[in-house]
């Protein structure tokens, strides 16, 4: 009955990331009000990959769940489930008041699609990375996550890029570089927030404090000072604390 534990696992995944769609779209749904698409198919799709964005970023962490969690042979493929009940799932955004054009339906299919894809692909990547377990035994072990995974050094450097990238995006958005109608200033922070959550809440804090008591700095050294703050809060929660918490464990359940 490994299938049916299997199938659990798979869409306990889908359950407990959709949880956080909300959290982790609204960043997204931030950056994507400010910005003008023009009336191409590319523009289409790339309006509708950035609405689906924060059910895609859930929708791969189901899949690094169900690969990292599932036993045997090529569990990537449970991603599948995953992948599945991201589309199923999707609800329509507009009630339309006259037909839509192909553009609109381009915009949708991307929006409905783009989780799925994103799902897949890094359910192949870390199923690739993933080391294989030799015997049933070792199955039964508790292992690291350095141990489950020769990719673990790529997931630190891709939090990392996305934490770098958030900060020049900023910076080009406060350049004028970019086509966006918005002088929202908190789209970085809700970004470096869902990064580093739930530390980012402390990091929130403090910066409210500061804020309060006139000592923080302005201009672009704020930003990079309130964008430091978020990095190396997650950086130290995801990479620091929780491996040595694990790790504390796994010594204990060992000994």
């Amino acid at each position: 009955m490994a299938w049916a534990k299997n199938l659990l696992i798979s869409i306990g995944a889908y359950w407990l990331s959709s949880q956080l769609v909300g959290l982790v779209a609204w960043p997204f749904a931030k950056i994507n009000s400010g910005i003008v698409y023009g009336g191409s198919i590319v523009s289409a799709i790339a309006m509708g990959m950035m609405t689906g964005m924060g059910r895609a970023v859930c929708a791969a962490f189901g899949a690094a769940i169900v690969t990292l969690l599932i036993t045997g042979a090529k569990p990537q493929r449970w991603a599948w489930v995953v992948a599945l009940l991201y589309v199923v799932a999707s609800k329509p955004h507009i009630h339309w008041t006259r037909s839509p054009t192909s553009w609109d339906r381009w915009w949708q299919g991307a929006d409905l699609l783009w989780p799925a894809i994103l799902c897949l692909v890094v359910a192949a990547i870390i199923g690739k990375k993933r080391l294989g377990i030799p015997s049933a035994d070792s199955s039964r072990s508790v292992l690291s996550i350095g141990e489950r995974i020769k990719g673990y050094g790529m997931v630190k450097s891709l939090w990392v890029l996305s934490s770098v990238a958030a900060l020049a995006v900023e910076f080009i958005r406060q350049s004028g570089l970019l086509r966006v109608v918005s002088d929202d200033q908190f789209v970085l922070a809700a970004f470096m927030f869902v990064l580093s959550f739930p530390s980012g809440i402390l990091v929130m804090a403090t910066n409210h404090v500061c804020a309060n008591a006139g000592c923080l700095p302005s201009g672009r050294m704020g930003m990079f000072f309130f964008w430091s703050l978020f990095f190396v809060a997650g950086y130290v929660q995801w990479f620091v604390l929780i491996p040595a918490l694990w790790a504390r464990i796994k010594m204990r359940r060992s000994g």
